[in-house]
């Protein structure tokens, strides 16, 4: 049966970072950074365990005092250059995964992505027996509106040379992935070999809640936004 198989999140916390020094420890509103995640992992009413991996004593430590698991995750797979797939692997292996069972893939730099959130997402990755990836809308740069450049140097549209000259309103809806929440089942990672997309559903955020933490000025909007009246 589907519900009795492990609903497990992954926090992927490297030690270093380019934007901010330290960043996944970097206070914000009073707490670590990794704390927004790991809280709202906790208080989801899906998930089983709450895996932090991370190269970082600190981060590892951090992650132990908040609740989570750390997982401590080899120094060639912590490089600025290590991609996802790499470190889901290792987190399947060192966890002894089963096929069904089910990943949440939580970046700490989305200190926003509350409880409800995450719920919502795995309920829909169950009912429709998919992956889930939350996303938020493109807004005013739609790209059926974009150009590129051809082999002479000259604009093409990016779709059709008709289509940079649509009505935004007649676009069709488009969303990039916000970062936040990535829901799969461990058969389907293995057989794609990184985050799967085939049968995606997306899980629509608002922009707000999407906000990644990449600077410091995105740690003071971040910081506005926990304290502000409208978030709950």
């Amino acid at each position: 049966m589907l519900n009795s198989n492990r609903i497990m999140a992954l926090i992927p916390a490297r030690a270093g970072s380019k934007g901010i020094a330290n960043k996944n420890l970097a206070m914000l509103a009073g707490h670590p950074l990794i704390y927004y995640s790991i809280t709202s992992a906790k208080a989801s009413r899906y998930i089983d365990r709450v895996v932090v991996s991370s190269d970082g004593d600190k981060i590892l430590a951090c992650a132990s005092s908040l609740g989570a698991e750390a997982l401590k995750r080899p120094a060639d797979i912590s490089t600025d250059t290590t991609a996802m797939a790499p470190v889901i692997q290792h987190f399947i292996d060192a966890s002894s995964l089963d096929d069904e069972d089910r990943i949440v893939l939580l970046q700490p730099t989305s200190p926003l992505r509350r409880a409800e959130h995450i719920d919502a997402a795995i309920a829909m990755s169950r009912r429709n027996d998919s992956t889930v990836i939350s996303v938020v809308d493109v807004g005013d740069h739609h790209p059926y509106k974009a150009f590129r450049v051809d082999d002479k140097g000259r604009l093409r549209g990016l779709i059709d040379d008709d289509a940079p000259f649509s009505r935004r309103q007649d676009c069709p809806p488009c969303y990039y992935a916000n970062g936040a929440i990535y829901v799969f089942r461990v058969l389907d990672f293995l057989r794609q070999g990184r985050i799967p997309l085939l049968h995606a559903s997306p899980y629509p955020m608002s922009d707000q809640d999407s906000l990644d933490i990449d600077n410091n000025e995105d740690l003071e909007a971040a910081e506005a936004r926990l304290k502000s009246d409208a978030f709950v």
